[in-house]
């Protein structure tokens, strides 16, 4: 590190200090914290999978530990109580720890445990609730659509007079909009597009019209802070990974890009979502809706790898050396035309390539053709009023009871 301010040795300015021990703050001390982490669970039989560094596991006869570790939050997961009083023990033993006791609250998110099958709910509750009261937003009039239908912004609606700029610059746009990434992040898929994509685009220089549509959102949120993700339990020889996907074309009026948007779910619950730009212009909306599917893939293939490894771990390697397939649901007619047509002649060229091609199966389901957008399609690009909740159900969102 550079030497200290009024420490400084006077004949050599141009020395720097070597450090014996890491200090917080600095550039290095996390991959510092993580290697020393690491270090200790791997001499203590810990396994880190391939698939996913932050996730670790254990065998101990016929019980498992697992290991989730978020930069200094760890949660411990294991068929045995007392296997997990022993790895509490020695985390101890070498660092200093705070003992959170059975998780109901970790990093922002409530978990709870619903009905007569321990069904698992996720939300973020307390979390939403104090970003309303951060910006004053708890006396707003509630709505039931995050962003109206036919809403359409462009940077062409920056302020321009000298007026406008003073305004919006008293406005803290930009924190208001990134308080709510988070939420995008962990359960909130209902506002991924609007959030993580469409507003984000205009956080250079927001207009009023901007603010407007960002004021709506806040709304919504207050209407719906209790909405979260739900997980039914299932027998892991029944879990299946399910996606579907779909592409906006021509979604923005200042570059001409389309929008990809996708949804994994499993155990009748969403667990991977994104909407994105596109980062080619589409010449048809053909061409936007293949470049989706192929976008969408890698991120099926990266879940479903995950997804077998951990399996194989947690059954003690009882499962088939095959990786389990999943469904990508499509309803593009003409990407499904050209698709028999060609018979899907290798995605991996479209979107990305791998070491093992022939380990990848991939198996479509066509979604049925509406006059109004699809499901997928409600989830990353239009919300109408009912839909929005129609959705949540659907893909394993629900109002949790806390």
């Amino acid at each position: 590190m550079e030497q200290p301010k009024y420490f400084k040795d006077i004949k050599n300015p141009d020395y720097v200090c070597l450090l014996k021990k890491t200090l917080y703050g600095l550039k290095q001390s996390p991959r510092f914290w993580y290697y020393m982490l690491h270090q200790f669970l791997i001499k203590k039989g810990y396994k880190r999978l391939k698939s996913d560094q932050n996730l670790y596991t254990r065998h101990i006869g016929t019980h498992i530990l697992i290991l989730v570790v978020y930069v200094d939050d760890i949660l411990i997961i294991s068929n045995s109580v007392e296997h997990i009083k022993m790895a509490k023990e020695e985390l101890a033993a070498t660092f200093s720890i705070i003992d959170g006791g059975p998780l109901h609250y970790m990093l922002g998110i409530e978990f709870n445990l619903h009905g007569p099958d321990n069904n698992i709910q996720l939300c973020q509750r307390k979390f939403a609730e104090d970003i309303l009261n951060k910006y004053q937003m708890m006396d707003l009039k509630p709505s039931p659509i995050p962003a109206d239908a036919h809403l359409s912004l462009s940077s062409d609606m920056a302020p321009k007079d000298p007026q406008e700029i003073k305004e919006m610059e008293t406005q803290p746009f930009r924190e208001m909009l990134g308080s709510l990434r988070y939420l995008v992040s962990c359960t909130r898929l209902d506002l991924c597009y609007i959030i993580g994509n469409y507003l984000s685009r205009f956080m250079q220089n927001p207009g009023k019209p901007h603010l407007d549509a960002l004021l709506q959102v806040f709304q919504y949120l207050k209407s719906t802070t209790l909405l979260g993700l739900s997980y039914k339990r299932q027998n892991h020889h029944d879990l299946q990974l399910q996606g579907w996907c779909d592409a906006y074309y021509n979604s923005d009026k200042d570059t001409r890009h389309s929008t990809t948007g996708y949804v994994f779910t499993i155990a009748s619950g969403a667990i991977s979502w994104k909407s994105k730009k596109q980062n080619t212009v589409a010449l048809s909306s053909t061409e936007a809706e293949f470049i989706a599917p192929a976008y969408t893939a890698k991120e099926g293939v990266w879940l479903q790898r995950l997804l077998f490894e951990f399996l194989a771990e947690c059954t003690t390697r009882v499962c088939t050396s095959i990786l389990p397939k999943f469904t990508l649901g499509i309803d593009n007619q003409s990407y499904i035309t050209l698709s028999n047509i060609m018979k899907i002649l290798n995605i991996l060229t479209i979107g990305f390539s791998s070491s093992d091609p022939t380990s990848l199966v991939f198996c479509f389901r066509i979604l049925p053709t509406r006059t109004k957008p699809t499901c997928p399609r409600t989830f990353c690009l239009y919300l109408y009023s009912l839909t929005a909740y129609v959705y949540a159900h659907y893909r394993g969102v629900s109002n949790t009871n806390v």
